[in-house]
């Protein structure tokens, strides 16, 4: 938390460009897995659960891709309430078992009529300054933070690429 502070300070002043466009996101039906997460491992712990119950077939992802939900009215970047999402077909299995992670629960993960999104290609750990330069550029173009954020991962660990070719 400290180190993040830190680097938000060192990055006052310095707001580089970001292609950001305000669009609808449409609303989708996902097994879904919301949770207290503290530390990264726990994150890894849960995405390594959710890829185990895909190859065994219990999870029948349908491809789109998937996202976590941070419920915070600020983003921090310390994750702590997350829902992990896998878009599936409205008619899929109800709930599945990701044993110790927990409950995968279907649901429909409803609209946003109008969302700053911007795409962001590398590692994970550089995605959270623009996380800030994407919530300072809202608050000063007057728009009203919404108390959620959704990571889209387009390109990452499931399509076994280098950090540096992720897409989210």
């Amino acid at each position: 938390q400290i180190e993040f502070r830190l680097r938000q300070i060192e990055l006052k002043g310095m707001m580089e460009t970001v292609d950001i466009v305000i669009k609808r996101i449409e609303p989708f039906h996902a097994l879904t897995l919301r949770r207290i997460v503290l530390a990264r491992k726990e994150r890894e712990f849960v995405g390594q659960s959710i890829h185990r119950a895909i190859l065994a077939g219990h999870i029948k992802w349908n491809k789109a891709s998937p996202a976590e939900i941070l419920y915070e009215e600020e983003f921090r970047g310390d994750y702590s309430d997350t829902e992990y999402t896998m878009p599936v077909e409205p008619n899929h299995t109800p709930t599945v078992s990701l044993g110790e992670a927990g409950t995968a629960t279907l649901r429909e993960i409803p609209a946003i009529e109008a969302a700053a999104t911007y795409l962001h290609r590398g590692d994970y750990p550089s995605l959270n300054e623009k996380y800030l330069f994407l919530q300072r550029w809202a608050v000063e173009n007057g728009y009203k933070l919404g108390g959620t954020w959704r990571f889209v991962y387009h390109r990452g660990p499931m399509q076994h690429l280098d950090p540096s070719e992720y897409l989210t």
